[in-house]
Parts: C-alpha cells; sequence; structure tokens
C-alpha cells in the first residue's frame, strides 16, 4: 500500500468516526425532549396532583428509559454519554423551574451519578454476550436506570412538597382522594342503590369532606410530634416513593423493551448502524 492510499484511508476512517460522533450527539440530544418532559410534569404533579401529569411522566419515563437502552448499545465513549447524561439531568431539572431547590439539584446530581453507574455496568453486560439480543440486555440496563429516575423523583418530591404546611397538606391529599370518590360513590351504588344516592347528595362524602377527614385522623397528628420524628417521617415518605416506583420496575420494563427494540429497529434500518461480528480471544482455564 502506498502513502497516498495509505492517507486517503486515514482521512475515510477520520470521516466515518466523525459522522459516527455526529450521529450519536443527534441522538443524545433526542433524549432531552423526554427529559424535559419528565421534570415538567413530576413539577407539576407534586404541585397539584393530576391525572393527566401523571400519565404525562409514565409515557416521558417510558420514552426517556428507551432511549437509555439504545444510548447504553451505541455510545462506546464514556466522556460523550457522561455530557449527554449531565445534559438529561440538567434538562430534567430545568423542568422545575417553578420549584427549583437544593434538594431537586440534589435528586439530579443522583440522577446522574446512578446514570453513569448504570451505563458502565450496561456496557459490562454488553461486553459479556457474543449476541446482542435487547430482549435480554434491555431490561437490565433499564432496570439501572429507573433506580436512577427513582431517587430524583423521591428526592425532589421531598424537595418540591412541604410537608410542614396544613394547606399545602390538605391539597396533596384532596388531589388523591378527588379521582377516587367517583369510583368509590359507583361500587357503593351499585352495590346498594339507596347508599350511592345518599353519598352523591350527602355533602359529608364530598371529596373535600372526605380529604379534610383524612388530614384530621392523620398528617394533623404528625405536626404535634417532635422535630425529630417529623424528619423521618419525611424520609420515610422519600423511602416508600422509592420502593413504590422500584416495585414497578417490572411492568415498566415490560413496557420499555417494546419502545426501546422499535428505536433500535427503526435506526437500524435507516443505517444509523449496523452490526459486525468480531472474533475475540477468551480467557479459559484449563488444569
Amino acid at each position: 500500500m502506498n502513502l497516498k492510499s495509505q492517507i486517503v484511508q486515514d482521512q475515510n476512517q477520520e470521516q466515518k468516526t466523525n459522522n459516527a460522533l455526529v450521529k450519536l450527539i443527534v441522538l443524545g440530544a433526542i433524549s432531552l425532549a423526554p427529559a424535559y418532559f419528565f421534570g415538567y410534569a413530576l413539577s407539576n404533579l407534586f404541585a397539584a396532583t393530576s391525572l393527566g401529569m401523571l400519565i404525562l411522566a409514565f409515557a416521558a419515563g417510558v420514552i426517556f428509559l428507551a432511549l437509555f437502552v439504545i444510548h447504553n448499545l451505541l455510545i462506546q465513549q464514556f466522556w460523550l454519554f457522561a455530557a449527554i447524561a449531565a445534559g438529561e439531568a440538567l434538562v430534567m431539572l430545568a423542568g422545575f423551574y417553578q420549584k427549583l431547590s437544593l434538594w431537586n439539584g440534589g435528586g439530579a446530581l443522583g440522577l446522574f451519578a446512578f446514570l453513569l453507574l448504570g451505563y458502565y455496568f450496561g456496557s459490562q453486560e454488553a461486553n459479556n454476550v457474543f449476541k446482542i439480543r435487547l430482549s435480554q440486555l434491555g431490561p437490565v440496563i433499564a432496570g439501572r436506570a429507573l433506580t436512577a429516575l427513582a431517587i430524583l423523583t423521591a428526592v425532589a418530591y421531598l424537595g418540591t412538597v412541604n410537608f410542614f404546611q396544613p394547606d399545602t397538606v390538605k391539597q396533596f391529599i384532596l388531589g388523591i382522594v378527588k379521582p377516587i370518590q367517583p369510583l368509590v360513590t359507583d361500587i357503593v351504588g351499585n352495590m346498594v342503590p339507596d347508599a350511592g344516592n345518599l353519598i352523591q347528595t350527602n355533602k359529608f362524602f364530598s371529596a373535600e369532606a372526605m380529604a379534610d377527614l383524612i388530614y384530621q385522623s392523620t398528617a394533623s397528628k404528625i405536626f404535634l410530634l417532635p422535630k425529630i420524628y417529623q424528619d423521618l417521617i419525611v424520609a420515610a415518605v422519600g423511602l416508600l416513593i422509592f420502593l413504590t416506583i422500584k416495585g414497578f420496575s417490572p411492568l415498566i420494563r415490560v413496557l420499555v423493551i417494546p419502545v426501546a427494540l422499535a428505536f433500535y429497529q427503526f435506526l437500524r434500518a435507516f443505517g444509523f448502524f449496523h452490526i459486525e461480528l468480531e472474533s475475540r480471544s477468551k480467557e479459559v482455564i484449563k488444569v
């Protein structure tokens, strides 16, 4: 091979490397949209419990996790993934622009750290398989990223909702009771028609009255406890939120994998990447 051919080959290789880098940066930029909407939906959901915001947060979270799986499989450079993860954390924090706090900042920092851990362990998993199967790698990778989202959600919730303001707590309880109250009325009405009519017409059974009853019998008692016990209860609420999200991990991963597979097939069909076979030497122990 002469010098001119070598130079052309080097230039072509450099062009391929630059093109691949641009494509990965664009793919990373796409993930900023679900990251922002997840943070925005959480912020509004914490301010006033809303079914619409809950659905938006769930949908944005699923798309974000699916893209995280794709990033883990396609991005080989740790520095590039770290830059994308930092951008995602900052954009997700920007969704809380109405209620920025040190708590929310700490949640974003925890998100960033656990996304990096998820990338590291996900890359280890990908390197240990001989055939790329998204159904095999996806749940493992998505599960680690879900931990990052759960940490952000729990910490940001504690930083957004003021548990020591009675009006805030009452509004929070009311937000939970309102969607449930019509369902309870329908169930009771189907079982005992007369009782159902009574519940609908009696103000005592309104969502506001039920929320106030729950507040008086539970939350109001917390304000009478010593400060240290109040802080422990708040911490327990954060832990409960984290464990609740992690408890839905199997269901969430079942939803994430088809979305990730759709992204994967779409990108492959349009030539975003291709799969090659490579031979690797492997250490074995023989006696």
